[in-house]
């Protein structure tokens, strides 16, 4: 196992490096800032070889944190500042929102799906509506928009099949899946509260019981479950202030797996 710090553009040109990574048997990206990734590795031989072990050689690449953040076609750069759920809820086209779209890493699997951590914090729910939002609106994603966001210490596996598993250390920590339904996406996008707009509109939610290690399993192409309920939730002002609530109801189809 060898650590690589790739912390400059001109570091990202080296061809030394991207050879290493391209006899790589697996890939692992540490956390930090998605920023400085995206600045220092578009465009580069560090990204034509990440690119290489995905599509060519298949072997498993995976990140957390910042380096889970880049591993979708769509992706939440942070180019700008980073942003909150209440303030991505309060304005869609608030100037920390910077989308990346289908040029930097390219994982089919992966395709019309963005990728989120440190799902603890209520502040990173919300905001993935408002990425899905701006995906549907802006960046055509269409009705093919997805998103995962997941817990820490919670991991989010997929075969070569496209099949998710969920593994985690505690009943307490989740993964969420989100997919937008064609009768829930909002009538308007424009500089203004998600929340006020999207009130009284009822929408489903897939919750999969509890597992162990791994034992729930979704398709990622199609987000179909192995298992769970539909709930139905409507958004009404009593509880459009809360971040994390919003998030479940915006968008269709939320798989919530609980281990």
């Amino acid at each position: 196992m060898e650590t690589i710090f790739i912390d400059s553009k001109a570091k990202a040109g080296i061809a030394a490096i991207a050879t290493k990574i391209r006899n790589a048997e697996a890939l692992f990206i540490s956390g930090g800032d998605q920023a400085t990734y995206v600045s220092y590795w578009k465009d580069t031989p560090v990204e034509d070889a990440i690119n290489y072990l995905i599509n060519t050689k298949k072997v498993p690449v995976g990140g957390t944190s910042a380096g889970c953040a880049i591993l979708g076609k769509f992706y939440y750069s942070a180019a700008n500042t980073s942003i909150t759920s209440a303030q991505a809820l309060a304005d869609p086209y608030d100037r920390g929102i910077t989308i990346g779209a289908n040029d930097f890493l390219n994982s089919p699997i992966l395709a019309n799906t963005i990728t989120d951590t440190h799902y603890d914090n209520p502040d990173r729910k919300g905001r993935k509506t408002t990425f899905l939002v701006r995906m549907w609106k802006d960046l055509d994603a269409g009705l093919n928009g997805k998103g995962i966001g997941v817990y820490e210490k919670t991991a989010v596996c997929i075969d070569q099949n496209g099949i998710a598993r969920v593994f985690a250390p505690t009943t307490a920590s989740f993964a969420y899946f989100y997919q937008i339904e064609s009768y829930s996406t909002p009538e308007t996008v424009v500089s203004v509260s998600l929340s006020s707009l999207l009130l009284g509109r009822t929408y489903n939610v897939e919750i999969v019981g509890n597992c162990t290690s791994g034992a729930s399993a979704a398709g990622v192409t199609t987000f179909t479950t192995t298992g769970g309920t539909s709930v139905s939730y409507c958004a009404s002002k009593g509880n459009s202030s809360s971040s994390e609530w919003i998030s479940k109801v915006v968008f269709g189809t939320i798989i919530i797996y609980p281990l």
